[in-house]
């Protein structure tokens, strides 16, 4: 079927009209995410450095503008897998406690290896890998 579709692409109208699909596409795109961003992007590094607080304000309204797709009825599918705050407050001190780990150095952060080797057997676990699979977490 996939073959098929390939194929088809090769027929001069039928590329004509992906060709031209694709650009339509692509300039949509770019008109509604340049108007959308449109004021709020800072082209220059600037000379006076932001706050903490001024930082925090930024993100705080950016991320209000996006709570509204996962929250009160929302949906991202895919995207979000809950939308429970007290989840992410939980995910958020763990981070906080991890954020400086670096597992390149193993003997300081050999905690980090002994979790990536438990999820790496878990997910083999759940595909049935023998013991000569492998695996990485990125």
């Amino acid at each position: 079927m996939q073959e098929g579709f390939r194929a088809a692409a090769y027929i001069p109208m039928v590329n004509s009209y992906i060709e031209n699909e694709s650009k339509k596409t692509l300039t949509e795109l770019t008109e509604k995410y340049s108007r959308l961003r449109r004021g709020n992007v800072k082209l220059m590094l600037p000379e006076e450095p932001m706050t903490k607080q001024d930082v925090m304000a930024k993100i705080t309204e950016f991320c209000a503008g996006s709570r509204k797709h996962y929250t009160d009825g929302g949906n991202v599918s895919g995207a979000l897998y809950c939308s429970d705050d007290s989840h992410w407050e939980f995910i958020a001190e763990i981070m906080k406690k991890s954020i400086v780990s670096n597992p390149l150095f193993i003997d300081e952060f050999i905690w980090v290896t002994q979790l990536e080797a438990e999820i790496i057997r878990w997910t083999l676990d759940l595909y049935h890998g023998d013991k000569n699979a492998c695996g990485i977490v990125t």
